[in-house]
């Protein structure tokens, strides 16, 4: 078998992998506890409402869709034709090994040893995300809508769950965050992740990465104006910025057609 077919089988059996440990986590469930309660263990002002969580959902059906489609090329592409699946090399397989010992971990609740899996999640998919050169390089626009956006919407989360699984960590040892009001940290966090959403926005052009975030924010909105939850006004309002800010400049993409979906070269690229 080529090489080409050998690592598109290979993303296959990491995304199978990948679905079965996720599914029997939460039906067993593992250590007792399903995915959602674990985060209730860990409260902070960065987790955001359960609801929220139902992105997993979107990515591993796009991460399906890329599953499929790869195979398709690796056995209809001849050996010498360099595609998407060789930029993608192994580190798919790794991002797919590296969410499954995630789970496990997370579930028999490792929160420390789940960061560093988390931050070699992180890293596979920018080594994707970059090799693909996601919003800067030419690319089909089949290859755009059953690649890119995966590995954009993926790569989002990803971003946004370090940030959430390093806060967890920190909650887990009692860190008092040197004095600060744990308030002041979140909102530093939530910056973060605005000046991320904005960066990928305007470098890449990339409105789902953008939307995951605002994503997210919605998620920590809801979290902290429900019932039984504590309003804490400073984050609510980082919240609002943030939703609205990035939620603009997505429109204003979409309309000015600056998203990557819409042109295959950037337009400083163009004669």
């Amino acid at each position: 078998m080529s090489y080409i077919k050998k690592l598109a089988v290979f993303n296959c059996v990491a995304f199978i992998g990948t679905i079965l440990i996720n599914t029997l986590a939460n039906l067993i469930p593992f250590n007792g506890l399903t995915t959602g309660e674990l985060s209730a263990l860990y409260p902070n002002l960065f987790v955001p409402a359960g609801i929220t969580f139902s992105i997993w959902g979107v990515i591993y059906s796009l991460l399906g869709i890329f599953t499929a489609y790869q195979l398709i090329v690796a056995f209809k592409t001849k050996d010498s034709v360099v595609t998407f699946i060789h930029k993608i090399g192994y580190w798919n397989i790794l991002l797919g090994v590296g969410n499954m010992l995630w789970v496990i971990l997370w579930h028999y609740r490792y929160v420390g040893a789940s960061v560093i899996i988390m931050v070699l999640m992180l890293i596979s998919l920018i080594f994707i995300y970059n090799n693909l050169s996601i919003g800067r390089a030419a690319a089909s626009k089949k290859e755009v809508f059953l690649v890119h956006i995966n590995f954009s919407v993926y790569l989002g989360w990803i971003s946004v769950a370090t940030i959430a699984n390093v806060t967890a960590f920190l909650v887990s040892i009692n860190w008092q965050g040197f004095g600060i009001p744990e308030a002041i940290w979140t909102v530093i966090l939530m910056v973060v992740s605005l000046a991320l959403g904005l960066y990928f926005l305007h470098m890449r052009r990339d409105i789902f990465y953008s939307a995951v975030i605002a994503w997210a924010f919605i998620g920590i909105y809801l979290k902290r104006t429900a019932a039984g939850t504590e309003a804490v006004r400073s984050v609510i309002t980082m919240s609002i910025i943030g939703i609205s800010v990035l939620a603009i400049l997505i429109i204003l993409a979409l309309l000015r057609k600056r998203a990557y979906i819409f042109t295959d070269v950037l337009p400083s690229s163009r004669k």
